[in-house]
């Protein structure tokens, strides 16, 4: 039979609890990480003298189709040049400032040389698209 002697026994509890305690340290609380914030200096244009433009500019080219050069109401043209019908060539469509219509022009031909017949009014929903200006 083991006895328990009750002084050994508190000796041994406090020695381990020293032991423990000593071991033990506070704990610090984990500092959240801060943003690197770092400024950075756009960098200068550079600027270069351009060559004049005239010399290089060719003569410019009017547009046909149905063998007459496109011509919309009070010019302000915007066009547009993008493959319409997936047929893989590049059509043209434009837009007419005053009345807000927008002419789609068929390219029959190839994208390096186009041909465009007689053009349609983009419509949806069988009435006619319509961008007004303002």
């Amino acid at each position: 039979m083991i006895r328990f002697n009750k002084a050994a026994g508190y000796a041994l509890a406090a020695m381990l609890v020293l032991t423990a305690v000593a071991g033990c340290k506070k704990r610090e609380p984990v500092p959240e990480p801060q943003p690197q914030i770092v400024q950075v200096q756009p960098a200068a244009p550079k600027i270069e003298k351009a060559a004049p433009l005239g010399p290089k500019l060719k003569q410019g080219v009017k547009i046909t189709a149905a063998g007459e050069p496109i011509d919309v109401e009070i010019g302000h043209l915007v066009p547009c040049v993008c493959d319409w019908n997936g047929d893989g060539k590049k059509d043209l469509l434009v837009g007419q400032f005053t009345s807000g219509a927008i002419r789609l022009y068929l390219n029959q031909g190839t994208d390096t040389e186009p041909v465009f017949g007689e053009f349609s009014f983009l419509q949806a929903g069988g009435k006619q698209i319509r961008l007004d200006a303002g």
